[in-house]
């Protein structure tokens, strides 16, 4: 079998891909019959020699190959390297062996996506849509043997959105976490700590895109879960001053992958980061940076309480 598995969906790749090796049996070799290789630096050899070994003391093996057919994106380009026989190579693939493309992206208009389409199974894992996210957060916990509440749900979709990877991570905590077999709302308020780190990305993309009603509720879901009014201006202000910063490293041609080191920052908050400063001029990121300092100095000379202070920033930040 020759699969391509492409698409934003990589947790649905994912478990795809550990579906099939689930039927490499005996399970102790399992692993032993798994191979997984790099497109970006595969040679043929690694190619051939994984691809048509025979399985060891198993029914078949499975070779997953990342990153591959992107990078051979034109005939031209196939034609001008050792996988010029290529698809010849793929005709010859032996039924013992599953040989699964995992692409990220992939331009459909790719001359060896089309060519082993042709002939052989490809699918698209795109990013859920926000119903099909909450059916598929009700069939994952289902799985578990458990059930949740639709508020609980929709919760989850609100705040972490289509990471499926978070939200798997989150509901197998929940379910040691959770009595008598139900995910309720108290229990995600409790236990997912990462509704917090996601809910001022939101409150301040809202914010800047002049939603008002809708960053006022992550605000007040911040509030609810136990943030001061100064504790959220201040987080506001951090992830501003990382935008400033974050295009201030664009405009001067810092490399990419020294963002992280110089932003004091990595993984999700970094990828949430470099997104938004993409979207937004550093005018209006530097106006509303002064805005904040404006509104410390309200809370500060006494002019208003801190609460009052955070909802007139929040407003101010909309307009």
């Amino acid at each position: 079998m020759i699969s391509v598995f492409y698409g934003k969906n990589d947790f649905g790749i994912d478990m795809e891909i550990n579906k099939i090796r689930l039927s490499v049996a005996p399970e102790e070799v399992r692993d032993v019959n798994s191979v997984h290789l790099n497109g970006d630096s595969m040679t043929k050899s690694d190619f051939l020699s994984s691809v048509f070994t025979v399985p060891f003391m198993s029914n078949k093996r499975v070779v997953i190959i990342s990153n591959f057919i992107t990078k051979l994106n034109s005939k031209k380009n196939l034609d001008a390297s050792e996988w010029v026989d290529l698809l010849e190579k793929l005709d010859e693939v032996p039924p013992t062996t599953d040989l699964l493309f995992r692409e990220a992206d992939l331009d459909k208009n790719n001359y060896l996506f089309k060519k082993i389409s042709e002939s052989h199974d490809s699918r698209n894992f795109p990013l859920l849509r926000p119903y099909e996210l909450k059916e598929w957060i009700k069939d994952r916990v289902a799985g578990m043997g458990m059930t949740i509440e639709s508020g609980a749900v929709n919760l989850m979709v609100d705040f972490i959105g289509s990471d499926l990877r978070t939200i798997d991570s989150e509901l197998k905590k929940l379910s040691l976490y959770s009595e008598h077999g139900v995910i309720t709302v108290d229990d995600i308020q409790i236990m997912v700590a990462y509704v917090k780190d996601q809910s001022i990305f939101k409150l301040v993309d809202f914010a800047i895109e002049g939603k008002n009603e809708e960053a006022l509720k992550i605000s007040q879901i911040l509030l609810d879960y136990g943030s001061s009014p100064n504790m959220i201006v201040r987080m506001i202000q951090r992830q501003l001053r990382l935008l400033l910063l974050a295009s201030d490293l664009r405009k001067r041609h810092v490399k990419v992958s020294e963002f992280s080191q110089r932003l004091a920052i990595s993984g999700y908050p970094l990828q949430k980061t470099l997104e938004m400063e993409k979207r937004f001029e550093f005018s209006r990121l530097l106006k509303i940076y002064g805005l904040i300092l404006k509104s410390d100095i309200r809370v500060r000379s006494g002019l208003m309480s801190d609460s009052s202070a955070l909802d007139l920033l929040i407003a101010e930040m909309s307009s």
